[in-house]
């Protein structure tokens, strides 16, 4: 088929594409992903009932420069000059088991270059959502690919800001210790429930869970620490 990325024509077949030895497939919850080089073209599927995300936006993201959240750099549109799609830098998943291997220091630095570009993206006025351990890639850090949702906000930019610290921080809870924790607990349910009482509790005298981590993290592993904290009563 033809789109039009940055008002230059191209063809992608992707019924032929899974078969070619220079493209593999990634498959999404709203759309596939085709990796070209090393660009990774994402493509919605049918039917199309709303742009998911503006021409606007993309436009603006391409303008800042983020290092963990990855973001959009072209449209892929149809002839109708519908959005069908994006195109973005493709980060390799080498796995979470070589981040559970990171010391305080690597973690911490991460996770701090994860909260320095939502606080960027809000500084913009755009809202990050849909951040979820599927979005979550490792590759000798931590990045977050194909977020997939990005708002405009027309808000104080201290707001927006402030709502992606707490999307991040949502992250952090939900998607990311609680789940890495559960395989360490041995009552998985009350572990769970016992975590999320006492970081939320927390961060009410935090602005970011980067406060607590420093706080708590005082093994020589971030896999220690989980064990820890899994199992701590």
């Amino acid at each position: 088929m033809e789109y039009l990325v940055e008002n230059k024509k191209i063809r992608l077949n992707p019924y032929h594409m899974k078969y070619s030895k220079e493209i593999s497939k990634v498959k999404g919850t709203t759309a596939d992903v085709y990796l070209i080089k090393d660009k990774a073209y994402k493509l919605y599927r049918l039917p199309y009932s709303k742009e998911p995300i503006t021409k606007e936006i993309i436009d603006a993201m391409k303008k800042i420069e983020t290092t963990r959240i990855v973001l959009p750099e072209a449209a892929i549109e149809n002839k109708r000059h519908l959005i069908v799609g994006t195109v973005s830098s493709y980060i390799e998943d080498l796995g979470l088991d070589n981040l559970l291997a990171f010391s305080k220091e690597e973690f911490i630095y991460n996770v701090k270059a994860l909260y320095d570009d939502s606080i960027l993206l809000g500084e913009k006025g755009i809202k990050v959502a849909d951040l979820f351990l599927r979005n979550f890639v490792f590759h000798n850090g931590m990045y977050f690919i194909d977020c997939g949702k990005f708002y405009f906000l027309d808000m104080d930019a201290n707001v927006t800001i402030s709502k992606n610290i707490e999307e991040m921080n949502l992250f952090f809870i939900h998607s990311f210790l609680i789940p890495l924790m559960a395989k360490y607990a041995t009552n998985k349910a009350k572990s769970s429930s016992r975590l999320k009482e006492d970081f939320y509790d927390r961060l009410r005298n935090s602005i970011s869970m980067t406060e607590i981590f420093e706080e708590d993290f005082k093994e020589s592993t971030l896999e220690k620490y989980l064990i820890k904290r899994a199992k701590m009563k």
